[in-house]
């Protein structure tokens, strides 16, 4: 293959086709980037760790040298190791439980207590059931259907015993007559003429 004659047909179809040439330079920028990174990470020395000696423990660590306090911290290796050895690295408290110094604990409140006499839950009971009434004069039964599985058609809806419909459970359903309740209020709904 004659190399003249190569660069020639590539250029000729790097012209013809845009989208060929637009996705090939795409290709080889990000190959060079993945390329130019593997060759960086393979020069770049890897970072060193230190060990810690966890043979040995102290009730509180040491105060750091005092070539620690100068700016740039500690240059010689041998003191760096040896203050990080002085460290106590047990851990004494739960770090999952708040410090009660900070985050006291709150008092549970007091449930209120209501002292309602028989009076006033009687009273409390008719005005649930006249509640009640009211709402079932909006319910009208328009017909009824009894056989295996009786069916009753109010306000346009068809329905069967044990289904609830506005907050009513269909309890009974009769030939013009349906039963429904509402906390153990039972109203009977009739067929008009």
């Amino acid at each position: 293959m004659d190399v003249p004659n190569w660069k020639q047909k590539l250029a000729a179809e790097l012209k013809r086709d845009k989208k060929k040439t637009v996705m090939l330079t795409v290709l080889l920028i990000v190959g060079g980037i993945v390329c130019g990174r593997f060759i960086v990470s393979q020069i770049t020395p890897s970072k060193a760790g230190a060990a810690i000696d966890s043979t040995r423990t102290s009730a509180a660590p040491s105060p750091a040298p005092a070539a620690a306090t100068r700016r740039g911290g500690i240059k010689d290796p041998a003191k760096w190791a040896e203050y990080i050895r002085q460290i106590d690295t047990d851990i004494e408290r739960d770090l999952f439980r708040p410090n009660s110094a900070f985050f006291p604990p709150l008092e549970k409140p007091k449930p209120n207590r209501i002292v309602i006499e028989e009076a006033s839950r009687e009273a409390l009971r008719k005005a649930e059931i006249q509640a009640v009434r009211a709402q079932a004069q909006a319910l009208v039964l328009q017909s009824t259907i009894v056989s295996a599985t009786p069916t009753a058609i109010i306000n346009s809806r068809v329905l069967r015993a044990g289904e609830v419909f506005n907050d009513f459970k269909i309890i009974e359903i009769g030939a013009r007559s349906c039963t429904l309740e509402k906390n153990d209020i039972k109203i009977i709904l009739e067929m008009r003429n």
